[in-house]
């Protein structure tokens, strides 16, 4: 049978340098973990080996349009219901 796929996926090696560049651009280990199909935990266990002080997480930014909904006591699920 024939492969109808338009690009077969590609099963991509890394290391811990990469795990480390991701974390210094995102500077998220969560979105590090989803990004290489590992745990938050081994993202964690990779930046302590190389030194990296894990930074905590921002605060979630919220919108303008977002804060408008919250200040009359509506949320944006309830908005798009009405």
């Amino acid at each position: 049978m024939e492969n109808n796929i338009m690009n077969p996926p590609v099963e991509l090696e890394w290391g811990p340098a990469e795990i480390v560049l991701a974390y210094n651009d995102s500077r998220n280990t969560k979105k590090v973990a989803k990004t290489y199909c590992i745990t938050d935990k081994e993202v964690k266990e990779i930046l302590k080996k190389a030194k990296i002080k894990i930074l905590p997480v921002k605060e979630k930014i919220v919108s303008d349009a977002e804060q408008a909904l919250n200040d009359i006591g509506m949320s944006q699920k309830d908005f798009y219901k009405s």
